[in-house]
């Protein structure tokens, strides 16, 4: 997937998904509306989480030019959020993200081939073009540990994790906007995931905070943080909580769907199947109608009754009819129709990973 170096503020947003499709793993810190609060590789560990680092700041690739000043230490972004930047010329730092943003452009190129010395060296050049606290670094010292996670390098791995939660620690400590905290916190927590820290993930985890239409979305991100961290029932409590505030009819189905996905994962299918069941014939919107339909077709083959699935007039499981690959009862990606895989999604503010 190739992308574009821009010389504006977070260029390498579009540049996560092509280094990561390139043999680095990822995924997004927003689901899409229907999104599914299951983790990939089934949430068992807390290694499973894979943090959606495609973006250092949730308003984006083209949020916030305003930059430090000839009087000012740092500069400011959306909403005067602090930035980290030492004390530079608004054309200095252009200059240096437009050079850097090029270092992991090669540095693409180089792991596409499998050449993950020459990607680390090219991403070790663009952090020091940035210096030490460019916000971009968040971003780019993950993909460093993703480059030495290629070559089998655990403690360079275990390095590149560490340098991009103090970054994100620094960017959450700045943060004054309560979305621009959550995605801060998101981050931690998926890094420390990474990491194998579940006690610190579900720390970070916690802090995630909402309100109003926001609530369900929030909520939708902090159990899919828990399931990561094996954690399912605190998981489905703040489902239950988000689905018990929401007053729109649209949140509070996402949230039931949301529910049925972790029941399923504690086994309880029977609460699993009635709420699927209501969704699916009365859900507001068609495509979680669609979602529902598709989860109970797990929820059956969990339950070892798939003959009762009916799918284009044919039972599943039925002699001559057609029978899906097994499922083991995993919830699936909770994609809606034309929605995304998981791993390109917009974080808040609509910003591009």
């Amino acid at each position: 997937m190739p992308f574009t170096v821009h010389s504006s503020r977070f260029a390498v947003a579009g540049a996560l998904g092509a280094l990561l499709a390139a043999g680095c793993g990822g995924r997004s810190s927003e689901a899409p509306a229907g999104g599914s609060v299951a983790p990939s590789g089934a949430g068992t560990t807390a290694s499973a989480a894979k943090p959606a680092v495609g973006a250092a700041h949730p308003h984006g690739a083209n949020a916030g030019h305003e930059h430090a000043g000839a009087d000012q230490p740092h500069g400011h972004g959306p909403g005067g959020e602090v930035i980290l930047y030492p004390k530079l010329a608004p054309e200095e730092i252009q200059r240096r993200r437009g050079e850097a943003g090029y270092q992991v452009d090669l540095a693409q190129v180089h792991l596409k081939y499998g050449h993950a010395d020459d990607a680390i060296r090219a991403i070790q050049k663009g952090i020091g073009i940035l210096g030490e606290f460019g916000e971009e670094n968040a971003v780019y010292f993950y993909v460093l540990a993703k480059a030495h996670q290629a070559k089998n390098d655990a403690a360079g791995y275990r390095k590149g994790l560490e340098d991009a939660i103090r970054v994100y620690g620094a960017l959450h400590t700045q943060a004054k906007k309560a979305d621009i905290r959550n995605f801060y916190c998101e981050k931690l927590s998926e890094l420390y995931g990474e990491l194998g820290d579940s006690p610190k993930s579900v720390e970070w985890a916690d802090q995630l905070g909402s309100e109003g239409e926001s609530d369900v979305v929030v909520s939708r991100s902090k159990a899919r943080l828990y399931l990561a961290n094996a954690q399912a029932d605190k998981a489905l409590k703040v489902l239950e909580e988000a689905e018990a505030r929401a007053t729109a009819t649209a949140m509070k189905e996402q949230a039931s769907y949301n529910i049925a996905e972790v029941l399923l994962r504690l086994n309880r299918t029977d609460d699993a199947l009635a709420r699927l069941k209501n969704l699916s014939e009365g859900a507001a919107e068609a495509p979680l109608r669609t979602q529902a339909k598709r989860l109970l077709i797990d929820v059956y083959d969990k339950r070892g009754e798939l003959d009762k699935v009916k799918l284009g007039g044919e039972k599943l499981g039925a002699s001559g009819g057609t029978t899906p690959p097994a499922s083991g009862g995993t919830p699936r990606d909770g994609r809606s129709d034309g929605g995304s895989d998981g791993r390109g999604g917009n974080p808040p503010g609509g910003g591009a990973r």
